[in-house]
């Protein structure tokens, strides 16, 4: 468990951050409300594993890009959006639907899945998207890992990635409703 609280700190850390208020006590104009975050359509995600980092350091990786489709509301809540793969034999096929909250300005999603410890058997993973919506229309963040196993079965690794809108969701793939999500935060 202490693993487990020492790699969530590690991730919001890396993760989140706070911004000053930009705004002027002596202002009496108002802004507009800001936009809704959007996440809606389908996604290719590039990872860009020459800048893969692992536990031990610098470790570049090939890596070729995922397709995910999402859709997202916004409610008295929050902000939430639900996703799905849509090509299974990319490089995240082990995460399986996804589930994104806004937070501060990102797209965060935190998921505990199991995965192979060599011959110490299976550990429980942690995978944390942080995706950033940028001025182009793209989303950029990290892929974050965390194995928390023990001594004998511990690593974690950072890669950066990048989400480009590629269209519609198409007809057919199905994606979990995000209305009906539960508030996580």
């Amino acid at each position: 468990r202490a693993s487990a609280a020492v790699a969530v700190g590690a991730v919001v850390a890396t993760g989140c951050s706070s911004k000053p208020s930009t705004e002027s006590s002596g202002s009496t104009a108002t802004s507009p409300a800001p936009a809704e975050p959007v996440l809606d359509g389908t996604y290719r995600l590039d990872f860009y594993g020459s800048a893969h980092i692992s536990s031990s350091g610098p470790s570049p990786q090939e890596i070729g890009p995922a397709t995910f489709a999402f859709r997202s509301t916004c409610s008295d809540n929050g902000c939430v959006a639900t996703g799905a793969e849509v090509q299974p034999e990319s490089p995240d096929s082990s995460v399986g639907p996804v589930v994104l909250d806004y937070l501060d300005g990102h797209w965060l999603m935190v998921k505990m899945t199991e995965t192979s410890c060599g011959p110490n058997g299976k550990a429980p993973r942690m995978t944390v998207w942080e995706l950033t919506p940028r001025p182009d229309g793209t989303l950029s963040g990290n892929r974050l890992n965390a194995r928390l196993r023990g001594p004998e079965c511990v690593g974690a690794s950072r890669l950066p990635l990048r989400a480009t809108r590629i269209g519609d969701v198409s007809a057919g793939v199905e994606i979990a409703d995000p209305a009906r999500e539960a508030k996580r935060v």
